[in-house]
């Protein structure tokens, strides 16, 4: 757990993903989130855990099984069809938000297989998770690289970079602040906002 400068519990060892079980039209890559945590696990980091969350829909429960059998033994938890409140302490809890979506999809050919925007991972970042995403449909226009979060490759990537931010609480800390501040321009307020500066124009 990580205690704030006023002794408060801010966030505790945790790396959250959240994204409807399913292999319908876009697959979220759960198995390969699973992958890097193992690779981070191998690396050292055994006291972190993965939570993946999200609604269950057509074939969710039998790949949710599949996906558990994939997780074995490893410190991996699944929330699934959680009311809203209760995803909101799962943001607030973890220290990561890790996506796979669009991993090893040709964003050109099948666009409709990536994440169009990322409601999700603004959310995560609101409440200071650091996003370690694909660098894929809408993520690319949240996600300011090494500044706001990180982008990454392959499983292997992910996992080092999650390790090398566990090994420097400070960028930890700077990164986090800044995702908070970047989510901000999704914000309802600047939306209206804007939009009034757009119908003025007229």
């Amino acid at each position: 757990e990580i205690i704030n400068r006023k002794g408060k519990l801010r966030k505790k060892k945790a790396i959250l993903y959240t994204g409807r079980f399913s292999k319908l039209l876009q697959n979220k890559g759960h198995d390969v989130l699973i992958k890097a945590f193992t690779h981070l696990f191998d690396l050292g980091i055994q006291d972190y855990e993965l939570w993946l969350a999200g609604s269950t829909e057509m074939g969710g429960n039998e790949y949710i099984r599949e996906l558990k059998k994939q997780a074995h033994d490893l410190p991996i938890s699944f929330f699934t069809d959680l009311p809203y409140t209760s995803l909101i302490d799962l943001y607030r809890q973890a220290m990561f938000f890790w996506s796979a979506s669009g991993y090893g999809i040709d964003e050109i050919r099948e666009p409709e297989k990536c994440e169009h925007f990322g409601i999700s991972l603004v959310e995560a970042m609101a409440a200071g998770c650091i996003p370690l995403t694909v660098f894929k449909g809408g993520f690319k226009e949240i996600v300011n690289n090494k500044k706001t979060g990180f982008f990454w490759d392959t499983p292997q990537e992910l996992a080092k970079l999650t390790f090398d931010l566990i090994k420097n609480p400070s960028a930890i800390t700077l990164i986090s602040q800044k995702a908070k501040e970047r989510s901000q321009i999704y914000s309802k307020e600047i939306f209206i906002s804007n939009f009034l500066n757009l119908i003025q124009k007229f």
